[in-house]
């Protein structure tokens, strides 16, 4: 049976000049992590890590809405 290490990491959420930080669209060009967040997210993959799953767990303030993403990390136990 496989054996597990789980670690979680903070994604930074992306704001565009034409979208307030936080606003999910369903644009083709929407990116809701930044480029810094997502290359740190390929890293990661590189290393054996999988995302497993997401959630919002800094909701922010009503005008700024969430700041950030929690992802959840897998990869077998060496």
């Amino acid at each position: 049976m496989t054996r597990w290490e789980y670690t979680t990491i903070y994604l930074k959420i992306a704001s565009g000049a034409d979208k307030k930080p936080g606003y999910f669209t369903r644009s083709e060009d929407f990116r809701m992590v930044t480029e810094d967040s997502e290359n740190e997210l390929n890293q990661m993959g590189a290393k054996g890590w999988e995302l497993v799953s997401t959630c919002l767990l800094d909701l922010g303030t009503f005008e700024s809405g969430p700041q950030s993403v929690t992802a959840f990390l897998k990869r077998p136990l060496k």
